[in-house]
């Protein structure tokens, strides 16, 4: 209700139990009518199938009839990239989780969290390309791709040293170590 009073634009997955006696189930796009705290707001709900046959169902403020089922299913996939990065986050940095409870040490908490994970994705990246070169002349099944659970794991216990080596040369090995250990584990 809240984005719909701020006029927010917006596309939500809902799960596929959810409002059976409003959604006709027959329709791929409708117009619904939800009565919440005594008010009452359409919003248009789309539902599709997923390439592995499971349904998904989309309620949106969105109403512009030139946007389709198709249109917004590729909407959708375009989340993705999002909701993986909130995985990694809260799952795997556990950013939620402070050393402290000032202020100063949640903040300290945060920006370690988001700059680990600016740096996940950065090794990552050259990691993967390392990974796609030495697999190219394969013919495999499956790309493989980094471990990031490993790769967080590694990185969060050689960043600091990595940055704080005064050698060059030192330090260059020292990521390169790190990448041959991020490599081997791959899935």
């Amino acid at each position: 209700m809240y984005l719909y009073e701020s006029n927010v634009k917006f596309v939500i997955r809902i799960p596929k139990n959810s409002y059976k006696k409003l959604i006709d189930p027959s329709l791929s796009d409708q117009i619904v009518r939800f009565n919440k705290k005594g008010k009452s707001i359409h919003l248009r709900v789309l539902k599709f199938k997923l390439d592995s046959g499971i349904e998904e169902i989309l309620v949106t403020n969105l109403m512009d009839e030139a946007m389709d089922v198709e249109a917004f299913k590729s909407l959708y996939f375009k989340r993705w990239g999002i909701e993986t990065k909130y995985d990694e986050l809260k799952n795997k940095l556990q950013i939620q989780k402070f050393t402290g409870d000032t202020p100063i040490s949640i903040k300290q908490d945060f920006y370690a969290s988001i700059f680990l994970s600016n740096m996940t994705s950065l090794v990552k990246q050259e990691a993967d390309e390392l990974i796609a070169k030495e697999q190219e002349p394969k013919e495999l099944k499956h790309e493989y791709t980094v471990n990031m659970n490993i790769l967080i794991g590694k990185l969060k216990n050689k960043l600091v040293q990595i940055i704080l080596e005064k050698s060059p040369r030192k330090r260059k090995a020292l990521y390169k170590k790190l990448m041959e250990e991020v490599i081997r584990n791959k899935n």
